[in-house]
């Protein structure tokens, strides 16, 4: 796509074909004739430098960095033709059996680099960008900014007059030109790729991003019902009974996370380490069949439990779906490993074993039973994703089922593969950003999980199986597990890092010299492997870099989940770039009206706090003025018949009250009320007086008594009739020419809104009085 942006705002460069470059490595010896043009010449030129970069045919931006590009630094005659059919021939061997073209483009030595798009994953529109600026030093900053109203940067001249590296706002102008002319009339969005050195701002690379082919709509994913087991006692495997579940922590959740009366509740069984004898083929035969007859055929789970009441371990064994086979040889192996590996005595620990609990997605909610709000970390599919990828984050006050969503773009979850096993997927870009549960769904969750603290009294986080369907079809979720609540550390602000991402064990391998030459950095860890997300000795080795180094973690995952916490404990500082810096619930609402005289006690009842005062008489008054008109608004939107007899009721009231503090009664005003009405009339008829005139002409428009309109140059006169008229859901524009200005007049249910507005940067709102 470099072809289509103006070349004023690329480096040099030239594009040959997958054909030509079949050609020039049959004729290694004629490269340099055959590379041949102005261009060219130009580019490869004596103590010049240039970049070879693949063009793979049909690339998506899902590969971008997958193919590779080589600098090739101060040209001179002697060595250019070597270099660069190496170079060629390299970049052709990277792409595989993948056909592919290159683009010889001049290199500009960067003091910043960075890219800047208006990806899905950035913002629903396209007109919300994110900018991230790397320096010659290893600094990092990012930005987003809105391009709705910036002017197109000029395409005959070149970018550098626009941009500040360092400021996300200066690339607007570019991003402007971007989506009105390079990508007008079209829907998708694109990724760029600049540098920034001596001689200027270029753009050097962009991406389009097209319809996500390879991710995973987690949406359409079948979530299987849930298998309704009976209670069946084997030799090994028993149900979980009374006395187990006080002894084993993973057992005790059934009383502790449930109560009595609670359907759904899971059926667990469990096996003990000394009744598991390894090396003994007829028992793991005999093992084999109690699996299938008390557990079930397949998507068999086995969980370590250790003792209730002694230190929660995190990340201890646990299986994904197996075969009966499978899971006798699982508890055999794994019985061995925790008294080796862990240290643990058979006396410690246990196997609970169930059936795979499907669910469309997993949660951690933390919530302490003095506070009436709860927090709640959700991504679709199994929860080990939790601890290292992007999820949504929902705050829900309980009494008032007040409720905030946050939700937050999820490159990955975790789901189950057709033989039982998990993978990490990558969540299809266009669905990445939606909720991954549902409002109704987080004010439930959030009310459990309440009672569930409460109840324990203690602050608490419970992992929440999400979305589980009952053979019936019904839909339902499961708390799962708890731990204690760790101290809260503060988030630390991210500063300006290069970041180096560790998705695997290799990556940890000598990470200490690929930072060593850097400036300041931090490490990112984002494992693919499942196995990886629940080893602990990956984390221990993860933190030991980190202490070594003296650097941060970044970790995207949830602040609830265990890694986040095994980090800490282990004296790494951990940058949780998912979390918010603030909670987005109601914090303070300011009312600033009268109220009803129980209305405070309600509040307290609620669980909230508020700041009331008793006001002098004289201002009493003058509040219930604005109360009477918020009355008689909210009158104005009453729907039926029922609503309307509610609203005049509160009017009543307020009229009540202000006869009161004016020591009147409401016989004296009824009977002012009739004497008027005799003498004047009532406002049956509904005669409406425009205007009035002694010999003068009528106005052709009367409109002026009705809406609000401009009053002189800067004046705005607004009539009492427009609370009857203005609408609620819409401005009044009124214009004010001599300070090129327009007022956007709102009706509010308790105030009038007025906002100037520069008729310059107006959108355009079609708005019609009614």
């Amino acid at each position: 796509m470099l072809l289509s942006l103006p070349r004023a705002w690329v480096p040099q460069f030239v594009l040959y074909s997958c054909e030509a470059i079949e050609h020039l490595l049959q004729q290694p010896k004629s490269l340099l004739s055959e590379i041949s043009g102005k261009d060219a010449l130009e580019i490869l030129a004596p103590g010049k430098s240039v970049i070879v970069r693949s063009s793979v045919l049909d690339e998506s931006i899902w590969e971008r960095g997958t193919f590779l590009s080589v600098p090739l630094l101060d040209l001179n005659s002697k060595t250019t033709h070597d270099r660069l059919r190496d170079a060629i021939q390299k970049v052709k061997e990277n792409a595989g059996e993948r056909k592919v073209a290159i683009v010889l483009q001049e290199f500009v030595h960067p003091q910043f680099h960075g890219e800047f798009g208006n990806l899905l994953r950035i913002s629903k529109t396209r007109d919300h960008w994110q900018v991230s600026s790397v320096s010659v030093s290893g600094a990092e900053t990012e930005g987003r900014l809105n391009t709705q109203r910036d002017i197109s940067a000029d395409e005959l001249n070149g970018l550098s007059p626009y941009i500040r590296p360092s400021d996300p706002r200066s690339f607007g102008a570019i991003a402007a030109w971007v989506n009105s002319v390079l990508l007008q009339q079209s829907h998708c969005r694109v990724n760029l790729e600049w540098v920034f050195g001596a001689r200027g701002f270029f753009i050097v690379q962009i991406d389009e991003e097209t319809e996500d082919l390879f991710g995973v709509n987690p949406f359409q994913v079948r979530i299987p019902k849930v298998h309704a087991g009976e209670v069946s006692n084997g030799k090994v495997i028993k149900p979980a009974t009374p006395e187990s579940k006080k002894t084993w922590d993973k057992l005790a959740v059934l009383e502790e996370l449930w109560t009595v009366n609670e359907g759904n509740i899971p059926l667990l069984f469990f096996l003990l380490p000394d009744d598991i004898y390894a090396g003994d083929e007829e028992f793991v035969e005999s093992l084999t069949r109690e699996f299938l007859e008390t557990v079930g055929p397949d998507d068999i789970i086995i969980r370590t439990s250790i003792r209730r009441g002694s230190e929660k371990l995190t990340n201890l064994p646990k299986s994904e779906g197996l075969t009966p086979s499978e899971a006798a040889r699982w508890c055999i192996e794994q019985a061995m490993n925790l008294q080796t590996e862990f240290g643990l005595d058979c006396s410690e620990f246990c196997f609970v074993t169930h059936r795979l609990i499907p669910a469309r997605a997993s949660a951690w909610a933390l919530a302490r039973p003095d506070s009436p709000e709860v927090e709640i970390h959700v991504n679709w599919g199994f929860a080990d994703a939790l601890q290292y990828y992007p999820y949504d984050i929902i705050d829900v006050h309980v009494p008032t089922k007040n409720i905030s969503y946050t939700p937050q773009y999820k490159s990955h979850c975790i789901l189950p593969k057709p033989d039982g096993s998990w993978q990490t997927s990558r969540v299809k870009n266009e669905v990445a950003r939606s909720q991954c549960a549902s409002i109704s769904e987080a004010r439930e969750i959030a009310g459990r999980s309440l009672e569930i603290a409460r109840r324990l009294g203690k602050p608490v986080h419970i992992m929440w199986f999400v979305g589980c369907v009952t053979s019936g079809g019904d839909t339902f979720h499961v708390p799962w597990y708890w731990t204690h609540v760790e101290d809260e550390q503060p988030n630390p602000e991210r500063p300006a890092l290069q970041s180096f991402p560790i998705k695997s064990r290799d990556d940890l391998c000598g990470i200490r010299d690929r930072v060593a030459t850097r400036g300041r950095v931090a490490l990112e860890l984002a494992p693919i492997d499942v196995n990886l997300m629940r080893d602990n000795q990956f984390l221990e080795e993860a933190a030991a870099a980190c202490r070594e180094l003296d650097v941060p973690i970044i970790l995207r995952g949830s602040t609830l989940a265990h890694a986040y916490y095994q980090l800490q404990k282990a004296g790494c500082t951990v940058i949780a770039s998912s979390a918010r810096q603030a909670k987005r619930t109601r914090s303070i609402a300011p009312m600033g009206k009268l109220i009803r005289d129980k209305v405070p006690e309600k509040i307290k009842k609620s669980e909230e706090a508020a700041w009331t005062q008793e006001m002098p008489n004289k201002q009493v008054l003058s509040f219930l003025v604005g109360k009477l008109v918020e009355e008689l608004l909210e009158f104005r939107r009453a729907q039926n018949p029922q609503e309307q007899r509610a609203e005049l009721a509160d009017a009543l009231e307020v009229l009540l009250s202000l006869m009161k503090r004016a020591d009147l009664s409401f016989e004296e005003v009824s009977k002012e009320a009739d004497k008027k009405r005799e003498k004047a009339g009532g406002f049956e008829q509904g005669v409406i007086l425009f205007e009035t005139s002694i010999g003068g002409k009528k106005s052709e428009d009367r409109s002026y008594s009705v809406v609000p309109v401009s009053s002189g140059a800067y004046g705005i006169d607004v009539p009492y009739t427009f609370f009857g008229f203005g609408r609620f859901d819409g401005f009044s524009r009124v214009e004010l020419p001599a300070i090129n200005m327009d007022a956007q007049i709102k009706l509010k249910n308790d105030r009038l809104s007025i906002q100037l507005v520069s008729r310059s940067e107006q959108l355009d709102f079609d708005f019609e009085d009614e």
